[in-house]
C-alpha cells in the first residue's frame, strides 16, 4: 500500500464523523462504507481498508498509510484493551480541537508575516539600490567593530551545543529524551500535559477493559506500536517480576502523570481506577488546551517587539548617515 498521508482537515473530517457515525449505532464497517459516500475524496483508500477489515487485517495497521504516527499508535493501543470505538470517538473530539487551534495560530501570525515581508522588500531595496548611492555619495554608514566578533562566537556556540546535544540525544532512549524534554522551559509544560494526557487515557481505556493489569504490562512491552508506554511497560514488568507494588513502581517513573501514585494507593477496583484515569485525562487534554491558549496570544505581541527592532536596525543603516552627513553640510 502506498503512503499517501491524508491532509491534517482530511483527517479531521474522517475521525469525527466516523466518530458520529459510531455514536448512533453503526459498527466499523458500515461506518466506513458510509463515509465513502459522505466524504468523496477518500473513496478509494476507505474502500481499500474496508477490504482489508474484511479479510481479518487490524484497523491500525490499514490506518497507517494516511494518519500521522501518533494517531497509528493509539489506534494500536486498541488490539490490547479492545475499546476501538472509545478511542476512536475521543481522536475524533481531539482533532478537531487541535484544528481550531492551527486556524487560530494561523490568523495570529498572517499580520506579523505580512510585516515581515514589507521589511524584507525595504530591506533588499535598501542593499540593492540606496546603499550604492550613499557609498557613491561618500556618507559615512554606522559601523559596529565587535559585531563580527559577536556573530562568530555566538555561531561557534551554537556549533558546540548543537553537536553535544546531538551526541546526547543519540546515546539515550526515547524514554530519557522526553524525561528531558519535559524540563525544558516553555516546550516543557506542554510536553508533560500531552504525555499525562496521552498515558491517563490509554490507562483509563485498559483498566477499564478487564484485562489484568499483569497482562496488560506483558502485552504492552512486546507490542511494535507501543512507542513511550512499550519502554514504561517494560520497566513496570521488571518491577513486578522483583515484587514491587503498582504504587511503587509508579513513584520510580517521573514519565508518568504525578496523580498516578495517587490513584493507583487507593485500594479501589481496577475497572474505578480506569474510570478515574479516564477523566484525569479530560482534565489534563483541558489544561493542555488552556496552556497553549496562553502561548497564542503572547506570539503576536513578541512577533511586533522582532519586528520593532528590526524598523531600529532599518533606521540607524538608512537614516541616520543621512542625518549625519545633513549636518556635517549645516556646520562647513
Amino acid at each position: 500500500m502506498q503512503n499517501k498521508r491524508w491532509p491534517k482537515s482530511a483527517q479531521v473530517d474522517f475521525f469525527e464523523t466516523l466518530a458520529q457515525l459510531i455514536a448512533v449505532g453503526y459498527d466499523l464497517e458500515k461506518a466506513l462504507v458510509s463515509l465513502q459516500s459522505l466524504l468523496p475524496k477518500l473513496r478509494q483508500d476507505l474502500q481499500v481498508i474496508v477490504g482489508g477489515l474484511r479479510e481479518g487485517r487490524h484497523f491500525y495497521r490499514l490506518i497507517t498509510p494516511y494518519v500521522r504516527s501518533e494517531i497509528r499508535r493509539e489506534l494500536a493501543f486498541a488490539v490490547v484493551h479492545g475499546n476501538l470505538m472509545d478511542i476512536l470517538a475521543e481522536i475524533g473530539s481531539r482533532e478537531r480541537r487541535r484544528m481550531q487551534q492551527i486556524q487560530k495560530l494561523r490568523q495570529l501570525l498572517l499580520y506579523p508575516v505580512m510585516l515581515f515581508g514589507l521589511l524584507a522588500v525595504i530591506f533588499a531595496v535598501f542593499i540593492q539600490f540606496l546603499l550604492p548611492e550613499f557609498t557613491n555619495m561618500g556618507m559615512a554608514l554606522p559601523t559596529f567593530p565587535g559585531l563580527p566578533v559577536v556573530i562568530f562566537a555566538m555561531t561557534f556556540v551554537l556549533i558546540v551545543v548543537g553537536v553535544a546535544g546531538l551526541s546526547w540525544w543519540r546515546r539515550h532512549s526515547w524514554l530519557q529524551r522526553l524525561v528531558a524534554i519535559r524540563r525544558l522551559p516553555l516546550i516543557g509544560p506542554v510536553m508533560r500535559l500531552s504525555l499525562d494526557y496521552q498515558i491517563s487515557l490509554q490507562l483509563g481505556l485498559l483498566l477499564t477493559s478487564g484485562v489484568s493489569f499483569s497482562v496488560i504490562v506483558k502485552r504492552f512491552a512486546s507490542l511494535d506500536e507501543g512507542g513511550v508506554l512499550k519502554d514504561v511497560s517494560r520497566l513496570a514488568e521488571k518491577s513486578l517480576t522483583a515484587g514491587e507494588s503498582i504504587a511503587e513502581f509508579v513513584r520510580k517513573v517521573p514519565l508518568l502523570p504525578r496523580e498516578s501514585e495517587l490513584l493507583f494507593s487507593k485500594g479501589k477496583q481496577q475497572h474505578e481506577i480506569g474510570q478515574e484515569f479516564q477523566l484525569l485525562a479530560e482534565r489534563k487534554f483541558e489544561l493542555l488546551e488552556r496552556q497553549i491558549s496562553r502561548y497564542l496570544l503572547i506570539i503576536q505581541p513578541l512577533c511586533f517587539g522582532v519586528i520593532g527592532l528590526v524598523v531600529v536596525g532599518l533606521y540607524l543603516l538608512m537614516l541616520m548617515p543621512m542625518y549625519q552627513n545633513m549636518g556635517e553640510l549645516m556646520t562647513w
